[in-house]
């Protein structure tokens, strides 16, 4: 069975007295478990993913691949940026990567749900109120027009045109 992941033992790569046997298994185990939440959050979010890795991934060129990085204490201590190629979403909360703290969160996938569907909503309400914004930006454009139609005669209107 994998051993749990918390976040004392998070921080504890950033202890002195950490051995590197210790080190790099905690790692291992982090890098593990972030591949199971990226993972869930592409499926989730609807993005494509043909590979990923960790902000600090070296390439080793010429079509020979890459490192993958590592989980780093310090630059992943809030949130595990993610690179590869992937798609993007529109409005997606995790497009750029995840907060660290779903590392040891046992309801990551929950709350993963919940933020793409408040930024879904949030994304439809804004679109909602563009769209009405349009209109009565419409709205006050024929009544202005409408006024000034008003305040001229017939041989002065001829020589206008309002925009649509």
């Amino acid at each position: 069975m994998k051993a749990k992941i918390t976040k004392e033992l998070v921080e504890s790569l950033s202890s002195d007295k950490i051995t590197k046997k210790e080190y790099d298994r905690i790692v291992a185990l982090i890098t593990d478990k972030a591949n199971e939440i990226w993972r869930f959050i592409c499926e989730a979010a609807g993005i494509e993913l043909d590979w990923w890795a960790f902000r600090n991934d070296m390439s080793y060129g010429h079509g020979n691949g890459s490192s993958g990085g590592e989980f780093d204490p310090e630059t992943d201590k809030e949130f595990i940026e993610i690179t590869g190629d992937r798609s993007y979403v529109d409005d997606c909360p995790f497009n750029e990567g995840f907060p660290t703290e779903y590392l040891w969160m046992e309801n990551y996938r929950d709350v993963v749900v919940e933020e793409i569907e408040k930024a879904e909503k949030k994304a439809k309400e804004a679109k909602a109120k563009k769209k009405l914004t349009k209109a009565e930006s419409a709205a006050k454009r024929k009544e202005i027009q409408d006024q000034i139609r008003t305040k001229l005669s017939k041989e002065e209107l001829k020589h206008i045109q309002f925009k649509k």
